[in-house]
């Protein structure tokens, strides 16, 4: 070994360290020269704020979307004063009758809520998992960025005595891996997040296209369980491309005795250097940014001709009751005039609820498209080899890219609370103590005269029930 040669010590992260003894028995001229340069921490900050912030509200979308999905929050129990009241107040009244059929209409109150037990559909479980993404993501990140300038205060190149060897030895081959577990997590959520916006997209292309759709490849992703497996298998994916772009590199180590200090660099574990930029470019960040951005444009851009929001005709968009086939069939049951208007009004909120969450849906793709341009860009322009990947204009571009990442994921929480007045209403009750209004709503039971029970001689009951509905988010 050469004495007049400075030791390298390039702390960074890596897939593990290795020891490798005295610097004197290793033959490798790596272990010479400067240390790379770090970023700074003036650098650093605007990034460390905005994971730390897109946690937090992330966090509380989590929370609520975890909440919903356990059937929301009750409401607000009635006084005992006004029980008893509306209680006594129960009355049966006839509405109508003839020698044949009669109308018995009865009025009363009930706790129960009219949402429990319905049937969802995957819109509020993708929103809770694309939580779960951007929480993840964020965590990573920030924790990460936080290890850049707090790991390398842990550790020195240089001991004083041969007592505290082996602790530093210890901490340089463990703060690495650490580090990059970390980045590890950011780089996965990341992925998930981005694709978990994609299927969401496609979802409710589904919706648009087939409103009514029954067959299986009209709905495949707007059923839960196929959602929800889905985005397993995406999961599973995006672990094993990000567990490769870390697992490259990893660090050796070695000790000088003579100067006291510590040398450490980097070697390639599976691929060589040039295969592991072909592989980053090519690979991760193709099917990382470029791709799910084309995918979602072209989808998003199928939703929004197919809206037509510059007719000012999106309510047409789910097909009117008039036109459909369930209205038709209504009108040729020879049903009560109640009955149809109770079903009528059920599809009519199915309607609704439909489209609220395709504004949704519509406005977060919209946010991640504008957002999301800059990362694009950067991946096409390493791709045309327009800019150096170890260029200044490089660092620019993903700084400014992952800036812009981050603003996407604070966004989000926006969204829900201007878009979604039970997701503002929920965040009231959990995070501010305060009890919304009573919303009283009504559910009409009918009994047409051939489905009359025993004792009841042809007798038809409609029962109308005042209820208090729960809190919880309907999206169709």
């Amino acid at each position: 070994m050469e004495a007049n040669r400075k030791l390298q010590f390039a702390f960074q992260f890596y897939h593990h360290v290795e020891y490798l003894g005295e610097c004197k028995l290793v033959n490798d001229s790596r272990m010479f020269g400067s240390e790379p340069a770090m970023p700074t921490f003036y650098g650093e900050l605007a990034g460390i704020c905005l994971a730390l912030v897109s946690l937090t509200l992330n966090a509380l979308s989590l929370i609520v979307f975890c909440v919903d999905e356990c059937g929301g929050l009750r409401p607000r129990r009635c006084s005992p004063d006004s029980t008893s009241t509306a209680e006594k107040n129960t009355r049966s009244t006839m509405v109508a009758g003839s020698a044949d059929t009669q109308y018995n209409v009865s009025f009363g109150l009930s706790k129960k809520s009219a949402g429990t037990g319905a049937k969802r559909s995957s819109v509020t479980l993708s929103l809770l998992l694309l939580c779960v993404c951007e929480c993840t993501y964020a965590f990573g990140k920030f924790i990460y960025r936080i290890s850049i300038f707090t790991f390398p205060l842990a550790v020195s190149s240089s001991v004083s005595s041969l007592e505290n060897f082996d602790s530093m030895r210890r901490r340089i081959r463990l703060l690495p891996a650490i580090q990059n577990f970390f980045f590890f997590i950011s780089d996965s959520g990341l992925m998930c997040r981005n694709w978990c916006i994609c299927l969401i997209t496609i979802a409710r292309a589904e919706v648009v296209m087939w409103p009514l759709g029954s067959r299986g490849w009209q709905r495949f992703l707007r059923t839960r369980r196929r959602f929800f497996v889905t985005f397993l298998v995406i999961w599973f994916l995006a672990l094993c491309m990000a567990y490769v772009k870390h697992a490259d590199f990893i660090g050796l180590l070695c000790f000088d005795q003579h100067q006291m200090k510590f040398a450490l660099w980097m070697e390639e574990l599976i691929m060589s250097q040039d295969r592991f930029v072909s592989f980053e470019l090519f690979g991760y960040h193709m099917l990382q940014s470029c791709l799910v951005w084309f995918l979602i444009f072209i989808f998003t851009l199928i939703i929004i001709i197919r809206l037509k929001p510059w007719k000012q005709d999106v309510d047409k968009l789910f097909s009117s009751l008039k036109q459909s086939p369930v209205h038709q069939s209504l009108k040729s049951d020879h049903l009560p005039a109640q009955t149809i208007g109770a079903q009528a009004d059920a599809m009519r909120r199915r309607q609704q609820s439909q489209l609220r969450a395709t504004r949704v849906v519509v406005v977060i793709v919209v946010l991640f498209l504008v957002l999301e341009f800059a990362a694009f860009l950067t991946v096409a322009a390493q791709y045309a080899g327009l800019v150096d990947p170890h260029s200044a204009s490089m660092r620019t571009l993903e700084s400014v890219a992952n800036t812009m990442i981050s603003t996407d994921s604070i966004a989000n929480f926006v969204v829900f609370i201007l878009t979604l007045k039970q997701f503002r209403l929920m965040c009231l009750q959990l995070f501010c103590c305060r009890n919304p209004p009573l919303v009283p709503i009504t559910s009409v039971a009918m009994r047409t005269p051939g489905q009359t029970s025993s004792g009841n001689n042809g007798t038809t009951v409609a029962s109308v029930v005042t209820t208090t509905e729960r809190t919880q988010i309907e999206l169709e």
